[in-house]
């Protein structure tokens, strides 16, 4: 399989002196390259009830979670409910960072204690699972997981894979996603695909006699 993308965010980030963050990203809408349609767009995703509940959901899970490895009252938001550019679309981001605990056992506690990210599994996470298990027509892969760099001196950072394109066996396709809540609705949430699709779908070229 050959796959490549469009990183909107990191499951986790640690670096060598054991200090650990999170960047959940949640609420979008698209870019036109427009200013001034840009920023009207940036202000009507800060005052959507629907996308600031379905991004201060995934912070407090992403909270909850970095509780569980890092030392007592060290975790803290380091950005909270800032507004990002990723590729075709705008994220109403936050970053929750922290100090683990102990540096004994490397980065891996920290991966395992965020990972599937909580953007891309949903919330409750176990729930979710179980949802995507009975929804899904096929298991995701790579898709949803995450592609990493470490080092030798105990640092990881973990790039979340979601607008990709993946190649093999001859057959080439794209993914992407949407978080669904109780507001959401459906055809918001296609649209929404589509546009973070754009980061990816741009780029390709059609193959020569097809």
């Amino acid at each position: 399989m050959e796959a490549a993308g469009f990183s909107p965010e990191t499951v986790v980030e640690v670096s060598a002196d054991g200090h650990v963050s999170t960047q959940p990203l949640a609420g979008t809408r698209a870019l036109s390259g427009d200013a001034v349609e840009d920023a009207a767009r940036r202000a009507e995703l800060l005052t959507d009830a629907k996308e600031i509940y379905e991004h201060a959901i995934s912070v407090q899970v992403a909270w909850g979670e970095m509780v569980q490895v890092c030392r007592e009252g060290s975790v803290r938001a380091e950005e909270f409910m800032t507004v990002k550019e990723r590729g075709s679309v705008q994220h109403i981001a936050s970053r929750v960072s922290g100090e683990l605990s102990s540096l004994d056992r490397g980065p891996w506690p920290a991966l395992a204690a965020v990972f599937p990210a909580v953007t891309a599994s949903g919330v409750p996470k176990q729930a979710a699972y179980r949802a995507i298990r009975s929804l899904e027509q096929g298991v995701r892969g790579l898709y949803s997981g995450a592609v990493l760099t470490v080092g030798s001196d105990g640092s990881l950072d973990a790039a979340l894979v979601l607008r990709t394109v993946f190649r093999q066996h001859g057959r080439t396709w794209l993914r992407a996603g949407a978080g669904i809540v109780d507001q959401s609705l459906p055809e918001r949430e296609f649209e929404e695909t589509c546009e973070k699709l754009r980061s990816v779908s741009r780029t390709l070229v059609r193959a020569q006699g097809r």
